[in-house]
């Protein structure tokens, strides 16, 4: 076989490689973001030793799958005390009451992947300091680095002055 062919039989194989971009696990404050080869991101508040965790998650793309979770405890800690994270979140020490419509509600889990819910959601705590536990004050979510968090998952991601991006928004099509 030519030293040619050999090398066109090479070629899809080094454009494949090019399109996949390094892992990353950067810390900002008291959030941690992980991505891997393919920038599907992943941030969330740490430590999380407190019980209350937050947990934000975006695909690379137009297809981008995103997902807010806020979690108090596992399916590992059994019966929790306090009521349901819907009615006793603070944000700042005061009452938080998000609009629910398009979240899965749970007594001690919230989630949802709808693009506005979320965009709603992170107007309400983006500049804030905590989320709290009215029950208990020691279940706490630090909010300091959020947004630099989500603004190197837009970066990463090419969302930064597009429709889609969570913190640098513009008006760049979605799809661009």
């Amino acid at each position: 076989m030519s030293y040619w062919t050999k090398s066109l039989l090479l070629m899809p194989f080094l454009s494949v490689a090019c399109v996949h971009a390094e892992p990353l696990q950067k810390s900002f404050s008291d959030w941690q973001v992980t991505c891997n080869n393919a920038a599907d991101c992943v941030a969330r508040n740490i430590p999380g030793d407190n019980g209350l965790v937050m947990t934000l998650s975006r695909h690379a793309g137009t297809d981008d799958r995103p997902l807010l979770r806020i979690d108090y405890g596992s399916a590992w800690s059994g019966e929790l005390p306090g009521g349901a994270l819907q009615d006793n979140l603070l944000i700042d020490q005061r009452r938080l009451k998000p609009d629910l419509k398009h979240w899965v509600v749970e007594p001690h889990h919230l989630a949802t992947s709808n693009a506005i819910a979320i965009d709603e959601f992170l107007s309400l705590v983006m500049d804030a300091d905590n989320l709290q536990l009215t029950f208990n004050p020691r279940a706490m979510i630090s909010l300091h680095g959020l947004k630099a968090a989500l603004l190197l998952i837009d970066e990463l991601q090419g969302r930064v002055n597009g429709m889609s991006a969570w913190v640098k928004r513009g008006d760049r099509a979605v799809w661009d």
